[in-house]
């Protein structure tokens, strides 16, 4: 057996903590469901785990260990940046002209990178950035 799945099947049973105290998996478990809890609704890394009463280091050493929590942790990330993007949006419609130019600039990156030229149908045509907030504000 590896050291990695020696590890894991003692997980399953008890574990040490940092402090050399051993809990049951039962409490690493709501510890865990608390962390991804508070890291969904878009609390950093750190203080997830401040909310959830252990260390950033036991974070990452269930997520080497675990896959599901791994797994687990990556959606609950996804689903804070899901969250943020929609907010984003709103204020972008609501008439945030440069939070508006930055959004487009992340998705259509050959179209309004400064970067790069415009790639626009007819390039005597330039873009009005407030005139495609009021185009975006008129399809809410």
């Amino acid at each position: 057996m590896s050291r990695k799945q020696d590890r894991k099947k003692r997980a399953s049973k008890k574990i040490a903590n940092n402090t050399g105290t051993v809990y049951d998996a039962s409490r690493r478990s709501a510890s865990q469901h608390r962390f991804l809890t508070a890291h969904q609704l878009g609390a950093p890394t750190t203080q997830a785990a401040q909310i959830a009463g252990v260390s950033r280091a036991t974070l990452y050493r269930w997520r080497d260990e675990d896959p599901e929590f791994a797994q687990a942790w990556l959606e609950s990330r996804d689903k804070s940046m899901e969250d943020l993007e929609v907010a984003a949006y709103r204020r972008a419609i609501q008439g945030n002209d440069r939070l508006l130019m930055f959004l487009l600039k992340s998705h259509m990156p050959l179209t309004y990178n400064k970067r790069q030229q415009p790639i626009t149908p007819d390039k005597s045509k330039s873009f009005n950035f407030s005139d495609i907030a009021e185009r975006f504000r008129q399809c809410q």
